[in-house]
């Protein structure tokens, strides 16, 4: 409701504040420059606080959605995003992220060299591998294969 309120009144500033102006000492010019600094601050903040909350109400309609649909044993095993206590427990989240999701892609870029490898050779499996890599670290990988 705070980001509705704060967008209106940067409309409400664009038209308020270079009448006052105009009021205060004749100057309009001063006045359409603060409506519209008014204008262009309040409302950059409250569209971003409102897309903010746009995108995580669809993320959790989403979760909540991927977690009825998929079966039992599938079900992702971590809670939805919850913010850190303090510093070192922000450090230490960031850290388990990290780490798993090294561990999560070196466990598939394994799977797919060995499963390639085993099915049509080892040119297939160099390229399963660069097609497991993420794409800025697989881009520069191809140029120096390339080379």
């Amino acid at each position: 409701m705070h980001s509705f309120i704060q967008l209106f009144s940067g409309v409400v500033d664009l038209v308020y504040l270079p009448v006052q102006q105009y009021r205060e000492d004749g100057r309009i010019v001063r006045g359409l420059q603060r409506g519209a600094n008014s204008f262009t601050h309040s409302t950059a903040v409250s569209l971003l606080q409102l897309t903010t909350k746009l995108f995580s109400s669809i993320q959790c309609v989403a979760e909540v959605t991927y977690d009825l649909v998929s079966p039992s044993q599938h079900r992702r095993s971590s809670p939805s995003f919850q913010h850190p206590a303090d510093l070192r427990e922000g450090l230490v989240n960031a850290y388990q992220v990290v780490t798993n999701d090294i561990s999560s892609r070196a466990s598939s870029i394994q799977h797919a060299a060995v499963y390639n490898h085993s099915t049509k050779g080892i040119t297939s499996a160099v390229g399963g591998v660069l097609r497991e890599i993420p794409p800025p670290y697989s881009s520069r990988s191809s140029h120096f294969l390339k080379l």
